[in-house]
């Protein structure tokens, strides 16, 4: 009681001082005023008379002592608030150059990386050493080890906010104070920083990669979210389901990652080496892993209270939560008083506050609830645990999420019955699957179709509710005083809550009967998880007797992944992006296909060959790479020059077959030189029985003259340069088409599609499919006949 009352005193005086700009001396004076409540209150809760007497008189010196820590909260915040800026941010709108040291964890853009560079000295325009951080913006190909020096040139630019959040705030908080993009980079040679630090960068580096190689996209990135906190790679699309269906906690590291790994070495070194003597390796599996996911604040938080937790079991002395958690926040924001501004932290701990106090009553209600539905022998303890959990953390949380987002989720209680149960064993086959494939890539490709089930169903149920128009509403924010209002409601609530306990449901015991028919749905839930997830899988996989070529929702660029009856799969370009084009290849090849048996890059420009890095990095191409021959310069092309064998040029009269399907080169002529690259671009056909396919690259107007009479009619046809208004209606008259696909991203800066190429090609009756508007287009042929399957 001792700690709680200190710790609101604490955030009692930095919360004024914080958020109501308050002198630094009011939450001291404001808790001295309220002496009197703070007797009363705690002689109330004490319960029982010689207590309540004994509260009584010490009431007004813990009123005192609170007065104190407001005081001391309140100087706290006072002392952060007058700091003075980072020297750095007097150069804004400068050209300037600094060395100074790569930050870990970059934030991945489409085509983007983005470090954060911690300045050191000013080398231009004056020589000087320098305080402050900023955010290097680079492509997608460039890579920083955490703690290298680099010396970097470029226009240090002010961090663009928008309406609903004020993004140049939030990184001034943390000392960043503008942006350079595309600077020009020189790497110094060494690296500085902490060593523990460091290694834990890369173990998180580590464990990404590997998650990567035995785990298809979006899944490998939900994984390593899970692990630690890095989900990068899933997409704004897929997060933002998550969020709306109350799933987004899964795939940050919080409290509950701390748990399971503390629990776990806990609960394995007890049968050996005793209670006492397990402690010291549990509190330390739990620090490691705390600095392994990056010192996040939930981890941070659920880290100190382990250790309130294990230290209390070592001196005989079992703690309570709510004063472990007040003991981690008020420490928290001692160390780092921005905390007390950071949305996570906050929903943190207002989650962790509200399982502890509420979760006995929700639990209890549930239990008489279902009792007097005369259903409690269906609902297994465990699931009635996670939805009451649930609803403690979506009330506790709500009025922060709605504050701070303007999101209020409803569907976070179905969905996290859903895929609560299926976190644990994700969680621990993700990690088993990353160990395995440090080792050796095989077996952790192996535990990775295991993983891949529990993640699958998580994000299927993401996806499933977070799309649904009812599963969040979007809401005006609450003014500051109707925020405060319902928090203060809400503490109430919990305070009384706390001082209770409820009376224990007293349900029947199930019938044998009940028991296994309990035991069968259960096992008929977990058996349809599996099959779901075998379903989707095989559903994937080659069909006999039947062509496949998907043209992949790359945005602005091209990606087509052709794959004949018995799984030969030929890559045609890999759009501008590395993180979308694993993210569509996931989505199209089965968890257990690692391998793309051919490369072919249509031409070295960045919207056809930029993901191709990474493709080569996820996927091992087994008969290499090929290239059109034509010279190139750009940084997607040295990146793939560098990622795999060196690419062999291809020409107009190669040709081979798999499985009685026909790839010939039609365009370009050998040894030819080009002075559009887009004419230059590789024409591939496909015959399949007598289904022909063509792949048209970026080709424009005297390409297409050439072949308008060579080519004949075809079935499907890639339009040329995204549907550009480079292209001869002769030719789309002389093709043909039954089906036109058009690979163009959305809002296309160009204006691709051309209302011209569209009239031409309505002209002649193609049905034309546009990835902008119909996501991934999938065309299937048995040789005979054509059908199309659409993403939308």
């Amino acid at each position: 009681m001792t700690l709680l009352v200190l710790a609101a005193g604490w955030f009692l005086g930095a919360g004024l001082a914080a958020y109501a700009a308050a002198p630094w001396w009011s939450g001291a004076l404001a808790a001295y005023a309220a002496a009197p409540w703070w007797s009363g209150a705690l002689a109330a809760a004490a319960g029982a008379p010689w207590a309540a007497s004994r509260w009584g008189r010490w009431g007004t010196v813990l009123a005192l002592a609170a007065a104190g820590a407001a005081l001391a909260g309140g100087l706290r915040v006072a002392a952060w608030q007058a700091e003075a800026p980072p020297e750095l941010l007097a150069y804004r709108g400068q050209r300037i150059t600094v060395e100074g040291t790569a930050e870990p964890d970059p934030g991945y853009g489409e085509t983007t990386r983005r470090y954060t560079i911690r300045a050191e000295r000013l080398v231009a325009p004056e020589d000087r050493p320098i305080s402050g951080r900023l955010v290097a913006i680079v492509d997608q190909y460039t890579h920083f080890a955490p703690g290298e020096r680099l010396r970097i040139t470029g226009e240090l630019r002010a961090p663009r906010s928008s309406p609903t959040f004020d993004y140049e705030g939030y990184l001034l908080e943390r000392g960043i104070v503008g942006e350079m993009v595309r600077p020009r980079v020189e790497r110094l040679g060494s690296r500085e920083g902490a060593a523990w630090a460091i290694m834990a960068a890369e173990a998180r580096a580590a464990i990404e990669t590997a998650l990567g190689a035995a785990v298809p996209e979006p899944e490998a990135s939900l994984a390593a979210g899970i692990l630690v906190g890095r989900d990068e790679g899933m997409g704004r699309e897929l997060r933002e389901r998550f969020r709306r269906s109350g799933l987004a906690h899964l795939v940050a590291v919080s409290g509950s990652n701390v748990a399971l790994v503390t629990g776990a070495v806990f609960a394995l070194l007890v049968p050996l080496a005793g209670r006492r003597r397990a402690v010291v390796p549990a509190a330390i599996a739990a620090l490691a892993y705390a600095a392994a996911a990056g010192g996040d604040p939930s981890a941070i938080r659920a880290t100190i209270m382990a250790g309130v937790f294990l230290a209390g079991l070592t001196i005989g002395r079992p703690q309570a939560g709510l004063p472990a958690l007040a003991l981690a926040a008020v420490a928290m924001t001692l160390a780092q008083p921005r905390l007390l501004n950071d949305v996570g932290f906050q929903l943190s701990c207002a989650a962790t506050a509200g399982l502890i106090v509420w979760y006995p009553w929700a639990d209890t209600l549930l239990a008489r609830a279902l009792a007097a539905l005369r259903l409690e022998w269906a609902v297994p303890r465990s699931l009635r645990s996670i939805a009451a959990l649930t609803l403690c953390a979506t009330v506790a949380t709500a009025p922060i999420s709605w504050a701070a987002f303007g999101t209020v989720s409803f569907a976070s209680l179905a969905a996290n019955i859903i895929a609560q149960p299926l976190f644990v064993p994700a969680f621990a086959l993700s990690a088993a699957a990353a160990a395995a494939a440090l080792a050796w890539e095989p077996a952790g490709q192996a535990l990775g179709l295991a993983a891949y089930v529990p993640l699958r169903a998580i994000v299927w149920t993401a996806e499933l509710f977070g799309s649904q128009p009812w599963s969040a509403a979007e809401l005006s924010p609450p003014g500051e005083l109707a925020t405060l209002g319902i928090v203060a409601g809400l503490v109430a609530l919990g305070w009384w809550a706390a001082r209770r306990r409820p009376l224990a449901s007293e349900g029947r015991a199930p019938s044998r009967s009940q028991r296994t028919l309990r035991r069968a749905a259960i096992g008929g839930l977990a058996g349809a998880v599996c099959a779901g997830a075998a379903f989707t899988a095989a559903d994937l996989a080659p069909g006999p007797g039947r062509l496949r070529v998907a043209f992949l929702d790359v945005g602005q660029g091209d990606a087509i992944l052709v794959t004949t009856p018995n799984g030969y799969d030929l890559l045609v370009d890999c759009g501008p992006s590395g993180l979308v084009l694993l993210r569509e290849l996931g989505a199209v090849l089965p968890p257990w296909d690692r391998t793309i048996d051919r490369l072919v890059v249509t031409h070295p420009q960045a919207d056809h060959a930029g993901g191709c890095a990474a493709a080569s990095g996820r996927y091992r191409i087994r008969d290499g790479a090929a290239w059109n021959g034509q010279p190139s310069t750009s940084d997607a092309w040295r990146a793939l020059a560098g990622a795999v064998p060196p690419p062999t040029p291809l020409a107009a009269g190669a040709s081979w077959s798999r499985d009685g399907v026909t790839f010939r080169v039609v365009w370009p002529p050998a040894e030819v030189d080009f002075e559009d690259p887009n004419d230059a671009s590789i024409v591939l056909e496909i015959s399949f029985g007598a289904t022909r396919v063509l792949l048209t690259g970026d080709i424009e107007s005297a390409a297409q003259a050439a072949l308008t009479d060579s080519v004949g009619a075809v079935d499907v046809l890639k339009v040329p340069h995204h549907g550009s208004a480079t292209s001869r209606s002769s030719f789309f008259a002389g093709t043909a088409p039954k089906v036109a696909v058009i690979s163009v991203g959305e809002g296309n800066p160009y204006g691709h599609p051309a209302e011209a190429t569209l009239r031409a090609l309505a002209r002649i009756g193609s049905a034309v499919y546009r990835t902008d508007a119909h996501g991934r287009v999938v065309v299937y042929s048995d040789g005979r006949r054509v059908w199309v399957e659409t993403e939308r």
